[in-house]
């Protein structure tokens, strides 16, 4: 269990890394594409998910006997909570420039449906981020309370096969 930690950790590093190339090399041919966003965007939270696989891999070779498969899954899913809480400057520096440039739009353009649009867009992304550990701890909860669950329950059961009837 500890080496498939270490050999995810070293994937999404390896991932990690190669959406950092097409990342900057984007950036040289089109600075203001969907492109740019997209490879940042993912190498940022795969990013996260290297770190935690990191994480998974050093605590079990610290603790390779107290180190559980329930340990591996509260990490797992709460890395969510740690990914919204390093993006949460982004968001809101994100939300500042779409704010702006979508009134200076509206200064230049007019008011237009799309402008305003990104005005309420920009206006509620920050809200919804500040409320998001709230329900993102309640939504978190039942999968790891289910996963527990059928963990004891399948460690303890002994094993039954078609091939031993």
């Amino acid at each position: 269990m500890i080496w498939a930690g270490v050999i995810s950790a070293v994937c999404f590093g390896v991932l990690v890394f190669l959406l950092t190339v097409a990342f900057f090399r984007q950036i040289r041919t089109d600075l203001y594409s969907y492109n740019t966003i997209i490879y940042a965007g993912f190498a940022l939270f795969t990013l996260s998910v290297f770190v935690t696989h990191v994480y998974i891999a050093v605590l079990g070779f610290l603790h390779p006997y107290d180190f559980h498969f329930m340990q591996i899954l509260y990490t797992l899913v709460h890395s969510s909570k740690n990914y919204m809480f390093i993006t949460s400057p982004v968001l809101i520096v994100f939300s500042a420039a779409l704010f702006v440039s979508n009134v200076a739009l509206i200064r230049h353009e007019g008011l237009r449906f799309a402008n305003l649009l990104g005005i309420i867009l920009a206006l509620a992304l920050v809200p919804v981020k500040r409320l998001s550990p709230f329900w993102t701890s309640e939504v978190l909860s039942l999968p790891t309370e289910c996963l527990q669950e059928i963990f004891l329950l399948t460690q303890f059961q002994p094993s039954t096969s078609i091939l031993n009837v």
